[in-house]
């Protein structure tokens, strides 16, 4: 799978959202734990800069199931990050 190009918000509050922009998907070989590259935007009104835009890369063992899988997958690991 590669190269889906979708607005899919996975957080608003009233004080910050995240929504994924686009997406992709790569399994090098089966077995292999697949690579995502993802582009989030992130709202904090609150905030200067009050958007900004990540890119992110990551190899994981994840089953992709839906966007839904993916998006609480993405903010799991921003947690972990930020």
């Amino acid at each position: 799978m590669s190269g889906k190009r979708h607005i899919m918000e996975i957080l608003k509050t009233d004080v910050q959202s995240i929504t994924l922009e686009t997406y992709s998907i790569e399994r090098e070989a089966s077995g292999q734990p697949v690579t995502i590259r993802a582009e989030l935007q992130i709202s904090t009104p609150t905030m200067t800069p009050e958007t900004m835009r990540i890119r992110v890369r990551f190899q994981h063992d994840f089953v992709f199931r839906n966007e839904a899988d993916l998006g609480q997958k993405l903010l799991e690991l921003l947690r972990i990050r930020f």
